[in-house]
């Protein structure tokens, strides 16, 4: 029924271009000789629109993503630079030498001490949370801008004296999460731990940890606008998600 309805409108079709006027035949002769080109001309154009479109929004993303890295990498390196202190602290070198035997309680005098180093230290740059030396015997001194420690706080320092030690002589980031030292604050950080050595005699000394303020990490990425549908992730070279924020305290990992 489909078939012939078709051939009898195709009849109909037929006999009306017989009826027509040798004008009317010109005019539609020309009108298809000229839509054929253009329709071929503005297919073309589509095509080659789309894939300039699409290859300038590559450019554009692959020049964002160097800009952020660059970014990253300066204050990376920057904030890297920070662990680097207590080497070159005569002080810092004398204290840790002098307890790294287990259940040493130090003087008032050494606490004094690491702590005025610790602060110096801390108030080098505004994003800094708080800096924190533990020795290989379980020894803790420590400067924060917020408050008092967490009970037993050497115990718990020892899992990141831990992956510093493993890590060693590279600097380890810690993912973003909630300062796990400080009794009285809910400030998100990430932190920076590395393993200490005499200076003169390359023996292990313990390990020393800068917490910074997620937010200064944000602000770094932040710079540069990634559109309203842009996500930008910042990984540690173990693959644990550094930003964006985790509000809950949870760890990612990418694999």
């Amino acid at each position: 029924m489909a078939f012939g309805f078709q051939g009898r409108a195709m009849q109909r079709a037929a006999a009306r271009w017989r009826r027509a006027s040798l004008r009317t035949k010109i005019y539609v002769s020309y009108l298809a000789l000229i839509s054929l080109p253009l329709l071929v001309v503005a297919v073309a154009a589509y095509g080659t629109s789309t894939s300039t479109i699409e290859q300038n929004a590559q450019n554009f993303s692959a020049q964002l993503t160097a800009e952020i890295q660059a970014n990253l990498d300066t204050y990376s390196l920057q904030a890297t630079r920070l662990t680097y202190w207590p080497f070159q602290a005569r002080d810092i070198q004398r204290v840790l030498r002098a307890y790294q035997r287990p259940a040493t309680q130090p003087s008032f005098y050494d606490l004094s001490v690491m702590r005025n180093e610790l602060s110096h230290l801390g108030h080098e740059r505004a994003d800094i949370d708080g800096v924190y030396v533990i020795t290989a015997s379980g020894t803790l001194f420590s400067w924060n801008a917020s408050g008092g420690l967490v009970p037993r706080p050497a115990r718990m320092a020892m899992a990141w004296y831990g992956r510093a030690r493993a890590a060693d002589p590279d600097t380890v980031f810690l993912p973003t999460g909630p300062q796990d030292l400080i009794a009285v604050t809910t400030a998100q950080v990430f932190s920076l731990v590395r393993a200490l050595h005499d200076a003169q005699t390359g023996a292990p000394l313990g390990a020393v940890r800068v917490d910074l303020d997620a937010s200064a990490l944000a602000s770094v990425v932040q710079r540069v606008s990634l559109g309203a549908h842009g996500r930008l992730l910042v990984m540690a070279p173990d693959g644990r998600v550094v930003y964006p924020l985790d509000p809950s305290g949870a760890v990612a990992r990418l694999a």
